[in-house]
């Protein structure tokens, strides 16, 4: 959430975004990915903003299409469901612009409740959206920017990705998920010159900015729950994102995607910084604390002190 600090703050001027600049957004009419793509437009940058076919008619798509723009729009069909819509936009955009610089990932649904709360298949349409969806977007952008032996790939996941927040415990799993997989993915894909990094905006950004937010049918066990109650309760009631909370994070994208040097992993906000920085000093004290337990696993550990319960340690070939 906000603080009066940031909403009082005066927003900076959003920077020209770095040269080349051709880039593919995958969800064009959820309110951050409206923004950001009319924001790409508007500094010049050639767009190829994606949506479901069944909303290819809805007003947002519609007024995209009037906005005038000196790089260059197209609409393309993508359901990040479909690994075949995928590698077809990314092949339409190259098409349409010659490469694709970035691509932005932004657009997935939550599920809100206490995981008691969720039905099996709540479970599996937030992982099929929050994980699958986005490797089937990073896969077909993989194919494209290692021919062209370079790329950026940014993912917006939200503080959901960095800690686990109350009612949204599904949302954070598959966010976790995903970006565990990109940490491994940024190692795999330097070679080729292909860059990726996570975009963490906050909660009200993350969720109410990104897409639908379904919520599960309550139980009475978890309305002690304040934490859990409060998110259900501003879900049920159709909360809507600040602008704000959204155009910060949006200017956070145009900062980075297709820059020479991007960050890996970027939070959005004092506010959500401050959290991820006592989340860390908290796993830190934990380490700390039992450090001696830890130490004492270690295989070459010695007697007393630990290790491996009377296992002994695996011989390698070179040592036999």
């Amino acid at each position: 959430m906000s603080s009066e600090h940031d909403r009082d703050r005066d927003i900076s001027p959003l920077p020209a975004p770095p040269k080349p600049k051709s880039y593919l957004l995958t969800s064009c009419t959820t309110p951050f990915g409206h923004l950001l793509t009319t924001t790409l437009l508007g500094l010049g940058a050639s767009v190829a903003a994606c949506c479901t076919r069944s909303e290819f008619s809805s007003p947002l798509v519609s007024a995209l299409r009037d906005t005038p723009t000196s790089g260059g729009l197209v609409i393309l069909e993508l359901d990040a469901l479909s690994a075949a819509t995928c590698q077809s936009a990314l092949a339409n955009a190259v098409r349409a612009f010659g490469r694709v610089d970035a691509v932005v990932h932004t657009g997935v649904s939550s599920f809100v409740g206490a995981l008691e709360e969720m039905g099996d298949t709540d479970i599996k349409r937030q992982f099929e959206e929050g994980y699958f969806g986005r490797v089937n977007v990073v896969k077909a952008a993989l194919t494209v920017m290692r021919k062209q032996r370079g790329g950026h790939i940014v993912v917006v996941t939200g503080l959901t990705g960095a800690m686990g927040t109350p009612g949204l415990s599904l949302r954070c799993a598959s966010d976790h998920a995903i970006e565990g997989l990109l940490d491994a993915l940024a190692y795999e894909v330097a070679p080729f010159g292909v860059r990726v990094s996570v975009v963490q905006p906050g909660v009200e950004a993350a969720v109410w900015g990104q897409g639908g937010v379904f919520v599960a049918q309550p139980g009475a066990a978890y309305d002690e729950v304040e934490a859990v109650a409060r998110v259900r309760k501003l879900a049920g009631m159709g909360m809507r994102v600040e602008e704000e909370e959204v155009r910060d994070a949006v200017k956070i994208v145009v900062e980075i995607a297709g820059s020479e040097n991007p960050p890996g992993r970027i939070t959005v906000g004092e506010e959500q910084v401050d959290l991820v920085k006592e989340r860390l000093k908290t796993i830190s004290e934990e380490l700390e604390e039992y450090l001696e337990a830890s130490l004492g696993a270690d295989i070459n550990a010695p007697p007393g002190q630990g290790g491996t319960g009377g296992r002994t340690r695996p011989v390698t070939g070179e040592e036999q």
